[in-house]
């Protein structure tokens, strides 16, 4: 591959993810985005979610009332926590990027 076809990959690359990354930047909440907010917590009332401490609580009595998938919805809860949305929009543009990489890495191998 040539530099000069190198540099326009890599500037497609760039300017999906800029598109992307800004998609993510219009992206509302929507429907139970609402109910993660706030914490599964027992005996707690139902406030927002503004700590780890919080999250750990609302997590545990959500994995024993809800169901087991506790990863995923701990992920969901911490992105959903004051001010990490903009973090959730970085690591969603990367898992955007990274099997479109991968692609073209096992593409263009010799």
């Amino acid at each position: 591959m040539s530099r000069r076809e190198r540099a326009v990959l890599i500037c497609g690359i760039a300017l999906a993810a800029a598109a992307f990354f800004c998609l993510n930047l219009a992206t509302p909440f929507y429907a139970d985005d609402y109910s993660y907010m706030f914490t599964y917590a027992e005996n707690a009332p139902k406030d927002r979610i503004t700590n780890l401490y919080e999250l750990y609580l609302s997590q545990l009595n959500h994995y024993k009332v809800m169901n087991g998938r506790a990863i995923v919805h701990t992920l969901v809860q911490l992105f959903l926590m004051p001010g990490s949305r903009t973090l959730f929009n970085i690591f969603n543009t990367l898992a955007f990027l990274a099997p479109v990489s991968y692609t073209h890495l096992r593409a263009h191998e010799t």
